[in-house]
C-alpha cells in the first residue's frame, strides 16, 4: 500500500460519519448541515457571542463586579443571546417539515421500506439535536473564558448549561411536531403557546436554581434538594419533547391514513399540560412538580407509540 493511498484511507476513517449511524440519519445531518438555515445562525451565534462578551466584560470592568452578580442568569448578553439562537432561531428550521414530507408525498416511500413514521419523525429530531449540539460545542471556548476572566460559577454555568440545552431540544420537538398542520396560523398558534410554556418554564426554573444558591450551602440536603430541582426540569424538559415527537408521529400517519389515530389529543394535552402542571404543584406548594411529572410523562409516552414498528 503505497502511502497516497494510506492518507485517502485514513482521511475517510477520520473525516466520515460512523457506520453505526442510520443511513437516512446520516443523509439528513449532511444535508442539513449544507443549509443556510444552519450556517447563517451558526455565523451569527458567534458573533453575538462575541459582542456579548464584550459588553458583559465591559460592564464588569466599570462596576467591579463577577461575572455571578450581573442580575438574572439570562439577562447577561451572553446567555440572552445563546438562549434566543439555540431555543428559538435554530429549532425554526423545521417549521415546515412534516408538511413538506406530507405534501411531496415522498415518506410514504420510506414507510414500504419498513421505517415506522415514529422512527421517521425521531430522526429528525436527532438531526435537529445534533445541530444543536454541534452549535453549542462551538461555544465552548467562550464558555471557559467567562469561567477564566469573568469570575462565574461552574455549577451555576452548568445548570444553565443542562436548562439552554434542555429548552432547546423540548423546542426542536414542538417544532416538528407542529410542522405537519397544513395551515400555517395552527401551526403557528400551538407552536407559540407550547414555546412560551417551555421557555418560560425554563427561565424560572434556571433563575430559581441559580438564586437559590444551594449549591453554595455545603449542606447534603441542600445538595439533594438541588439534585431534585434539576431533575424536575429535566423531566419538563422531557415531558414536551414526546409532545411533540408524539404529535408528530400522528401527523404522519394521518397522512397516510392509519385508522384510529389523531393529532388533537396530542395537541389538546401540549395545551391542557400548563393546567396540570400548575394545580398538580399548587396543591405540594410547589415542592412536588418533580412528582407531578412523572405520571404526566407516562401519561404522554402511553398515549402514542414512538418506537412502534408499521403495521
Amino acid at each position: 500500500m503505497n502511502t497516497a493511498t494510506h492518507r485517502v484511507m485514513i482521511g475517510e476513517r477520520v473525516g466520515d460519519l460512523p457506520d453505526w449511524l442510520a443511513p437516512v440519519l446520516v443523509m439528513e445531518l449532511r444535508q442539513a448541515l449544507r443549509t443556510p438555515f444552519f450556517l447563517v445562525p451558526f455565523a451569527g451565534i458567534h458573533a453575538v457571542a462575541l459582542v456579548a462578551l464584550l459588553i458583559e466584560f465591559q460592564w464588569l470592568a466599570n462596576t467591579g463586579h463577577s461575572g455571578s452578580g450581573t442580575g438574572g442568569v439570562l439577562s447577561q448578553p451572553f446567555w440572552g443571546l445563546v438562549s434566543l439562537v439555540l431555543m428559538l432561531v435554530l429549532p425554526m428550521r423545521n417549521l415546515g417539515t412534516l408538511y413538506g414530507l406530507k405534501r411531496q408525498g415522498s415518506f410514504e416511500l420510506v414507510l414500504i421500506s419498513g421505517l415506522s413514521a415514529a422512527r421517521l419523525v425521531v430522526g429528525q429530531w436527532l438531526v435537529q439535536c445534533g445541530l444543536t449540539l454541534l452549535v453549542f460545542a462551538s461555544l465552548l471556548p467562550y464558555i471557559i473564558f467567562r469561567y477564566f476572566f469573568g469570575g462565574v460559577e461552574v455549577v451555576e454555568t452548568l445548570i444553565v448549561v443542562v436548562s439552554v440545552l434542555g429548552a432547546s431540544i423540548a423546542s426542536s420537538a414542538l417544532v416538528i411536531g407542529a410542522s405537519g398542520y397544513r395551515n400555517v396560523g395552527i401551526r403557528l398558534g400551538l407552536l407559540a403557546f407550547a414555546e412560551f410554556v417551555v421557555i418560560i418554564g425554563g427561565i424560572t426554573g434556571i433563575e430559581g436554581l441559580v438564586e437559590s444558591q444551594a449549591f453554595n450551602a455545603g449542606n447534603f440536603f441542600h445538595l439533594l434538594v438541588l439534585i431534585y430541582w434539576i431533575l424536575s426540569l429535566v423531566l419538563f424538559f422531557a415531558f414536551y419533547t414526546i409532545c411533540g415527537l408524539q404529535l408528530g408521529r400522528a401527523q404522519l400517519q394521518c397522512a397516510i391514513g392509519r385508522p384510529g389515530v389523531t393529532t388533537k389529543r396530542f395537541a389538546v394535552a401540549i395545551l391542557i399540560s400548563p393546567i396540570l402542571l400548575f394545580a398538580g404543584s399548587l396543591v405540594t406548594c410547589f415542592y412536588g412538580f418533580g412528582i407531578v411529572m412523572v405520571p404526566m410523562l407516562i401519561w404522554i409516552w402511553k398515549m402514542g407509540n414512538l418506537s412502534g414498528k408499521p403495521r
